[in-house]
């Protein structure tokens, strides 16, 4: 008994250990990318919604990075099956350093899709849901 639990010790220390290598955070030039997905169903799975994200960033300086998220969602129910996307440019600057880094950003982009009615009028692109923004605040850890 004694054995496993030092060997289970030793191995949650190796695993933390690249953690702890990067806990200078990025820096000017440096890359992130970064992929999460999500999913909705009802207790019969007869509505479902599936959903994937990635997200490319730049970091133009220490604070600031930039970046494009891409973004597709999957629904399906019964009798009415539909796709929407969308394509959102981001920016976000990000205090203090290290491996908890808060940060405050901002993105705009656009919706498409079988789930998106088309509109020559910017004001109906609006309220049809043609358009996407997001402000936020989150941390990175």
């Amino acid at each position: 008994m004694k054995k496993i639990r030092h060997a289970l010790a030793m191995g949650l220390c190796t695993a933390l250990l690249p953690m702890t290598l990067l806990a200078a955070g990025p820096a000017e030039g440096d890359r992130e990318f970064s992929l999460s997905g999500t999913g909705t169903s009802d207790k019969n799975f007869d509505n479902n919604a599936l959903g994937f994200s990635g997200d490319l960033g730049w970091y133009l300086s220490d604070p600031l990075s930039l970046g494009l998220r891409q973004s597709i969602v999957i629904a399906e129910g019964e009798g009415d099956d539909f796709w929407n996307g969308s394509t959102r440019g981001y920016v976000n600057y990000h205090f203090l350093s290290g491996n908890a880094r808060p940060f405050v950003g901002a993105s705009l982009g656009g919706v498409y899709g079988e789930g998106i009615k088309d509109s020559s009028d910017a004001d109906d692109a609006f309220d049809d849901g043609a358009w996407a923004y997001v402000l936020g605040i989150g941390f990175n850890f």
